[in-house]
């Protein structure tokens, strides 16, 4: 333990708790094969690229507001002006 009481806890029973005195913690249980992340407020995760792969079952709880958004990138492909228009057909005489 530090003067600030940060806390790295190796157990009898194999896991690993990492603490500090704002009360987050790491929990990797390797008899249960489980990691738990506990954090008092918020936790940020930021990175280019996330991935999530779950084998069986997922869980999602929110208590108040869940908000997705995306953020688009525009592209530029040099289209011309009106690109988009209806094409012109010719009427072919029966």
């Amino acid at each position: 333990m530090t003067r600030s009481t940060h806390k790295i806890i190796f157990t009898e029973d194999e896991s690993i708790l990492i603490t500090d005195k704002s009360g987050n913690e790491i929990h990797l249980d390797t008899t249960g094969s489980n990691i738990n992340i506990t954090a008092p407020e918020t936790i940020n995760i930021k990175c280019k690229s996330f991935n999530i792969d779950v084998d069986e079952n997922m869980n999602t709880s929110v208590g108040q507001n869940q908000r997705v958004s995306t953020k688009l990138q525009r592209r530029n492909n040099n289209h011309k002006k009106n690109s988009c228009r209806k094409p012109k057909f010719k009427k072919i005489p029966q």
